[in-house]
């Protein structure tokens, strides 16, 4: 459950476990009393379940992490005023081919560390999981126009398989002080 205060003019933006995100007006849910059960705000697929609600600012970027570190930041303005009781719009979206996937991956870290105040630069160790070791070389080469040397340590761990097919996720520690 979550509850936000609002003016009554603000838009209102619901993210899914599943990755969905809508956003809508919040004259479109209607005043009723306390004991009402209220109106649907997002349309939710089987086993979906809203885990975010907030106020919606068009200034302001929504930070997205999955469960398995995997982080995206975009702009509020980026997201359609699509209306209460739809699905909304893919807010996370996997990138396809092993080039694309480690930029995105750099991307979203670099993402995370700002949100945090920090950049990569602050890395001191990252580990690497990929479906072939073969594509560490590869990593190696976009982590180069992404971090500044010093690199932080690395460690590569060759895995089955990755969440949602990706063929690599990387995870990294930052220190502040």
């Amino acid at each position: 459950m979550g509850v936000r205060l609002s003016d009554g003019d603000d838009d209102i933006l619901m993210v899914s476990r599943l990755g969905q995100a809508v956003r809508f007006h919040e004259s479109d849910v209607r005043a009723m009393g306390r004991p009402a059960s209220g109106v649907a705000g997002m349309k939710l697929r089987g086993n979906d379940e809203v885990i975010e609600v907030d106020i919606a600012a068009d200034d302001a970027d929504l930070l997205v992490v999955t469960e398995n570190g995997w982080g995206k930041r975009t702009r509020v303005s980026e997201y359609p005023v699509k209306g209460r009781g739809t699905m909304g719009v893919k807010t996370a979206q996997l990138v396809e081919g092993i080039d694309a996937q480690v930029e995105r991956v750099f991307a979203n870290l670099a993402a995370v560390a700002q949100a945090a105040g920090l950049g990569l630069n602050r890395a001191v160790r990252m580990t690497v999981y990929l479906t072939d070791l073969a594509h560490f070389a590869k990593v190696n080469e976009i982590m180069a126009r992404h971090v500044a040397r010093p690199f932080p340590a690395r460690a590569a761990v060759g895995v089955a398989s990755l969440p949602r097919g990706a063929l690599v996720e990387i995870d990294a520690i930052l220190h502040a002080g």
